[in-house]
């Protein structure tokens, strides 16, 4: 059995890093640009195709962990100048992935699932799950600058920073698109799963039970499912009376500092050496 976990060459992965303590025998971690290599991809610039080479004896499963494909990538696989984009690499990967593993209709931006901004992310939440709250925010397009001074705890960030929730000021550089958002009352907890448990834990030192965490854990579940993820952590803010959905992330930050992550991490690389192995997708 060959086993080939993938990741980002700039953004890595917290699942490779236990794998490098824990090495298992049959997985090996391997940068999304060498993995290319390996397998005999060439891409041409000029017409957007791409060839593969033959793939016998390189991998036979593949445990996918890019979040999304970086610039870095891009010139570590193409050179620098080369002028390769990044749907140019998605796609081509995604095909390898077929390989053994069928594709997934409900990929957005990532083969990982649905990577989506805050506000979308909100819209899907509240649509989807009328009972959990969302943070206040406001979002201005282009050069606009937005008053938020009414606003409780302030944070000014970027759709896409699912990690900075500490109030802060407005950056002294214009931002394009300004997007300040209400940092949300109660407790910030975490909850992600990897595996068939869903994992609770409180990123503050608490004196009493974390609240709602039957509820957490199956809306953990199906929230993993609305982002067509199948491992994800999730921010939330909870109160005695409320829970609030703060941010999904597919990349697992948060959780790589949880106290159950390294045990979770290796029986989840230890389910590809079991599961079995879909049938070959023909590459074009």
């Amino acid at each position: 059995m060959r086993v080939l976990l993938v990741h980002d060459d700039k953004v890595g992965d917290p699942i490779a890093d236990v794998l490098m303590k824990f090495p298992i025998k049959e997985v090996e971690s391997v940068a999304l640009s060498d993995f290319l290599k390996r397998c005999g991809v060439e891409m041409s610039t000029t017409d957007c195709t791409a060839t593969v080479g033959d793939l016998d004896g390189i991998y036979d499963r593949v445990i996918d962990r890019v979040v999304e494909v970086s610039p870095r990538t891009l010139e570590a696989f193409g050179g620098k100048g080369a002028g390769l984009q990044r749907g140019q690499v998605l796609a081509i990967y995604e095909q390898l992935l077929a390989r053994t593993d069928p594709p997934d209709m409900g990929r957005q931006y990532s083969t990982l699932g649905k990577l989506l901004p805050l506000p979308t992310q909100w819209y899907l939440v509240n649509k989807s799950f009328p009972a959990l709250r969302t943070p206040e925010f406001r979002y201005a397009y282009g050069p606009e600058i937005i008053d938020g001074q009414d606003m409780s705890s302030p944070i000014f960030k970027s759709p896409f920073d699912l990690y900075t929730w500490k109030p802060n000021e407005r950056p002294d550089k214009q931002a394009w698109d300004d997007f300040i958002v209400s940092r949300p009352s109660g407790i910030p907890v975490l909850s992600y799963k990897l595996n068939d448990e869903v994992i609770i834990e409180s990123l503050q030192p608490v004196s009493t039970l974390i609240p709602h965490t039957s509820l957490l854990r199956s809306a953990t579940v199906e929230i993993l499912q609305l982002f067509s993820a199948r491992v994800g952590e999730i921010l939330w803010y909870v109160t005695e009376s409320d829970v609030t959905f703060a941010a999904f992330s597919h990349f697992l930050a948060g959780a790589a500092m949880s106290t159950e992550f390294s045990a979770q991490a290796r029986v989840y690389l230890d389910s590809f050496l079991s599961e079995p192995i879909a049938q070959e997708v023909e590459l074009a």
